[in-house]
């Protein structure tokens, strides 16, 4: 099965997979819910919808001497704006309300998608775009993607882009 018609759950195995390797003081958890990970990093509720609270995070990289949530990794198939933007503010919040100088005030947001290089570097200017727009990213930097072309095994390349979302204080 090509990699950009996996479902996001195996994307986020492969992903938490070459994490711990490369970073041995993580380990991962999928699918880890919301309300847990803002229980155990001391997160209040903001009560914004876009939250999704009830929902689950696709990969979470917790402390391996605490097991405390570290980062979080949204995981996106395809480059629609919106969808970008819903998951990429979902995660700036966990960045905002998280504790000064605690990692969580530095996640993560991978989009997958057989569109070019080019395609995905527009689509990065119009959600930064669309983000000062709405004023939804206040005080959150979202670091210009780093895109990688990854070759699969029907020969076609699909294009990952990772964003860094950062909380930054005043």
């Amino acid at each position: 099965m090509p990699l950009n018609k996996m479902p996001e759950y195996f994307l986020g195995v492969e992903i938490g997979k070459r994490m711990i390797q490369e970073f041995d003081n993580f380990s991962v958890r999928f699918e880890m819910s919301v309300k847990q990970l803002m229980a155990q990093a001391g997160i209040e509720s903001a009560g914004d919808k876009s939250d999704r609270e009830n929902g689950r995070f696709d990969l979470v990289l917790l402390t391996k001497r605490y097991g405390k949530p570290a980062h979080v990794i949204e995981i996106k198939r395809g480059v629609k704006t919106d969808s970008m933007l819903s998951d990429i503010k979902r995660l700036a919040n966990i960045c905002r309300y998280s504790k000064v100088g605690a990692r969580l005030e530095t996640n993560y947001f991978v989009a997958i998608t057989r569109r070019s290089s080019t395609v995905v570097a527009e689509r990065g200017k119009v959600l930064f775009a669309k983000s000062s727009e709405t004023g939804c990213l206040d005080n959150i930097t979202v670091d210009k993607s780093r895109v990688f072309n990854l070759d699969t095994p029907d020969g076609k390349s699909v294009t990952a882009a990772i964003y860094e979302v950062t909380y930054q204080y005043n």
